[in-house]
């Protein structure tokens, strides 16, 4: 019905009889305008100038450079970080810190050789056995580190906090780092570590306790930590949380 509308106008007037019986045939050589003839649409009209295109080309153009820029700096840090594992000259707490950190932004599968690397390293270094001596917090996080990636550590490393009777010194409970640190490594104990299993006990009894004078980005993670163990969250959720309490 829409196709003949539109033809209509177009259509040649048929034949009519005359009078004498001839028939004369005529045909309109006029189109009529838009009130008699083809209906006008009103459509608006185009955006896609020739100026609007260039100025699309131009603004995808500035956004490829800035990726490029971006993969760039992303490219030129990890390749800091990545010297900064293979650094023979850092010290091994160093080097501990650095992969808790790596592993807490869920940075951990980029380095995987570079982390084996220095751990291994680190654990030839005469230095670790030293610096496990100087603070409860290096000699658990050591242990939890070495541990997590396969090394084989004993849990006789931390009978140096204990006393003459085996139970933990009471005066580490002021250290709310190391007791952070003890209760993360004790999530890592075999059955039979009963050393492991103490210092669980102890450090969540210590961090349930804590002072409240602490600030309150302290106690947030305390109250962190205490939910879930390091290796039981899920990855992406805690480099969320890494990067938030980093940021603050």
């Amino acid at each position: 019905m829409a196709l003949r509308l539109l033809a209509a106008p177009y259509l040649p007037k048929l034949p009519s009889p005359t009078a004498n019986g001839r028939v004369h045939c005529s045909a309109s050589t006029q189109v009529s305008d838009t009130q008699g003839g083809r209906r006008s649409a009103n459509y608006q009209p185009t955006v896609w100038t020739h100026n609007y295109l260039q100025s699309l080309e131009a603004d995808e153009s500035h956004q490829s450079r800035r990726a490029v820029e971006l993969q760039r700096e992303k490219a030129q840090m990890l390749e800091e970080v990545r010297g900064a594992l293979n650094d023979e000259k850092a010290e091994p707490m160093t080097i501990f810190a650095l992969v808790d950190d790596i592993q807490r932004l869920g940075l951990g599968q980029h380095f995987e050789e570079d982390i084996s690397r220095a751990l291994r390293r680190c654990l030839s270094n005469d230095a670790v056995n030293k610096s496990r001596q100087k603070s409860l917090h290096g000699t658990a996080l050591s242990f939890r580190i070495l541990r997590q990636h396969g090394f084989e550590v004993s849990q006789d490393v931390l009978r140096i906090f204990m006393d003459e009777s085996g139970s933990f010194m009471k005066t580490l409970g002021g250290d709310v780092q190391g007791m952070l640190s003890l209760h993360e490594a004790s999530h890592l104990a075999f059955e039979e570590e009963e050393i492991l299993h103490g210092a669980r006990s102890f450090a969540i009894e210590h961090l349930r306790n804590l002072n409240r004078k602490v600030n309150k980005d302290l106690q947030d993670q305390v109250k962190h930590e205490l939910e879930l163990p390091l290796h039981c969250r899920m990855p992406l959720l805690e480099a969320r949380q890494s990067i938030e309490a980093y940021s603050r």
